[in-house]
């Protein structure tokens, strides 16, 4: 789930997941957070009530662990964290004071908004950080008073609706070996899509021996529909991309059928010149991670995709970042 912010989008931080190792750092950016940050709306001693003393990093760390916990680093250090409870309730966003404007928050905020289990996301917001969200489209709800160390503060209960009923998106993406269907699609889901998971038909029938037979083939379109249907159910994923050879429309249909949930489809065959396949095959071949004999199969296998009811992509002349990107213009209106 590690995500490298792109060079045109100005950002020049990643964002990760939470690790044990990380906690401290993050009990560190609290503390000088809200003492830099807070204090121009509270007195230096609401400020230390609301810190509460020293971290007990044992429980933070298990409350992170429980949590979708998401850290956002430049270089070695961590500018910024948050973390999502029970899918429905942004417990905690902090971004240091010297990385202010650089969009870290947002890029955490967004990130939240995407993984939320329900259509309502909420989080208890202060004065500060309250503008912040309203700019978001959250509404406050409700005006709260928390007491700390005998010291009152104000908190506003803020929420906002992240679903809209709309149905998930499932990107069918099909192509020969050694097209780049599985590179093209992790930078589709990983880089260039909210909320979303990447699924490899291949790791539904990575057996060895490899046999196809009537028994296997049933097998394998029954792990793949098992895995779709799943992802298509869980509110958190509003695109899965999903890819395999899918060289024949029976394939696509056999799949599109056995779908149990609403969703938008999107199919896509990846394409190129034989020149180009054989250039990349042979690359895979130097490497070590194909066999020759895939060169004649796939070749075999090219003009198969022209005979499909999908949407073909040409990727030759492109980078897999340029082809992913065109891939993403499908969706657009």
């Amino acid at each position: 789930m590690c995500e490298q912010q792109s060079a045109s989008s100005g950002r020049t931080f990643e964002i990760r997941p939470y690790r044990s190792t990380d906690c401290a750092a993050m009990a560190r950016l609290f503390y000088h957070t809200v003492h830099t940050v807070n204090l121009g709306d509270y007195t230096r001693l609401q400020v230390d009530a609301w810190a509460d003393g020293a971290p007990n990093l044992s429980a933070w760390d298990a409350s992170f662990r429980a949590h979708l916990t998401l850290v956002a680093v430049r270089g070695n250090q961590i500018i910024g964290f948050a973390d999502l409870a029970d899918g429905t309730h942004l417990q905690r966003l902090y971004v240091d004071a010297g990385a202010q404007r650089m969009g870290v928050a947002t890029a955490l905020c967004e990130k939240m908004e995407a993984a939320c289990s329900t259509p309502l996301l909420s989080v208890d917001a202060s004065i500060t950080a309250r503008p912040f969200f309203e700019k978001r489209g959250w509404k406050t709800v409700r005006r709260q008073t928390v007491e700390r160390h005998g010291v009152r503060m104000e908190n506003f209960h803020m929420v906002k609706q992240v679903r809209f009923g709309d149905p998930p998106t499932l990107w069918m993406i099909g192509g020969t070996m050694g097209v780049g269907k599985t590179t093209v699609s992790r930078i589709l889901s990983h880089r260039l899509l909210e909320g979303s998971v990447f699924l490899d038909g291949d790791w539904c029938w990575d057996a060895h021996p490899f046999l196809v037979t009537e028994q296997t083939r049933a097998m394998v379109l029954d792990n793949i529909s098992y895995l779709l249907n799943n992802f298509l159910r869980c509110s958190a994923y509003r695109h899965i991309v999903f890819c395999w050879v899918m060289h024949e429309q029976s394939i696509i249909d056999a799949i599109t059928v056995r779908l149990q949930s609403p969703c938008r489809i999107i199919p896509v065959s990846l394409l190129c010149s034989e020149r180009t396949l054989y250039r990349r095959l042979n690359a895979d071949i130097r490497a070590g991670v194909r066999t020759r004999d895939v060169l004649e199969r796939s070749l075999s296998r090219l003009p198969l995709y022209l005979r499909l009811n999908t949407i073909p992509v040409d990727t030759d002349g492109l980078t897999p970042l340029a082809a992913a990107q065109r891939l993403r213009l499908l969706t657009e209106p």
